[in-house]
């Protein structure tokens, strides 16, 4: 039977060579934390990165499409203001034709006429041709009218769009801005990242070197670890049937004086009976 205490010694002496693996081990095992950390934050900003670049491209989408609509805008502006250019000129204020709403209710006033009234056919015809000037006049009016209207509501419309077009190149820029920075931030950790990921590998090669060249110390330690438990079993059952084989004694003592009548101790011939219950449940079961 080996010496345990020995063993424990050896496995010591053996277990003190294989420091250098232990501390690589820790190393290896520390970089591929700071690697994975170095990745995870890589990619919070690869996902923040493209949540910007979203926002931006929406962005940039909504400035094109107010672009368009504040320049169809202009060109119906200038459509119209070449329409108004076209119509005749109003003249001097004090000569110029009644507002639509006058000219309205003259026309409606004299075409009732030309209907209820018995005219001569000369009168009516004269009447007639007063009517068609009147009506010349209010539909010139009424254009003149409708090209300022919307001359003025679609300009505004424009400038508002122009406004928004502002503000919106204004954000994007920003954005931009804000990607910019984040671009950097992740150019510098993408190469922590593959720097420290190449570093890893190194060491863990190292690590892998190194138990090529200890195989025969972990192998011994293992052997070690197995002989001290066989060992110790080995002990346990020895101490176990010594035990035993010095409780049968003591019985047997026990009944020989019981039986000259000598004094006996009542807890040796409880050994006793115990061992002959222990013995008598061994072969029942048997």
């Amino acid at each position: 039977m080996e010496d345990v205490g020995k063993l424990k010694e050896e496995k010591q002496a053996v277990y003190a060579k294989l420091q250098p693996i232990r501390e690589q081990r820790d190393k290896v095992a520390k970089l591929r934390q700071e690697r994975d950390e170095l990745n995870e934050k890589t990619k919070e900003l690869r996902d923040k990165i493209k949540e910007l670049q979203k926002k931006r491209d929406t962005i940039n989408s909504q400035v094109r499409e107010s672009k368009e609509q504040r320049n169809t805008l202009n060109e119906n502006v200038a459509t119209l203001r070449e329409k108004q250019a076209s119509l005749p000129p109003e003249g001097p204020r004090q000569k110029r034709p009644l507002n639509l709403a006058a000219l309205n209710e003259q026309v409606n006033k004299l075409n009732w006429q030309i209907e209820t009234s018995g005219v001569s056919f000369n009168k009516e015809k004269e009447l007639r041709e007063k009517l068609d000037k009147l009506k010349a006049q209010r539909d010139e009016v009424a254009i003149r009218a409708n090209a300022k209207k919307n001359i003025v509501k679609k300009s505004a419309q424009a400038r508002d769009l122009h406004k928004k077009v502002i503000e919106l190149s204004k954000e994007s820029e920003a954005v931009h801005s804000e990607l910019v920075v984040l671009y950097e931030q992740n150019k510098k950790k993408s190469a922590d990242a593959t720097a420290k990921h190449e570093q890893y590998i190194a060491e863990k090669e190292k690590l892998k070197e190194l138990l090529d060249a200890s195989r025969d110390d972990v192998d011994r330690l293992k052997d070690i670890d197995q002989s001290i438990k066989k060992t110790i079993t080995k002990i346990k059952e020895k101490s176990e049937k010594e035990l035993k084989k010095n409780f049968e004694e003591r019985a047997e003592k026990a009944i020989e004086k019981f039986k000259a009548g000598e004094k006996v101790d009542l807890r040796e011939l409880q050994i006793q009976l115990q061992l002959e219950e222990s013995t008598s449940t061994k072969k029942s079961k048997k």
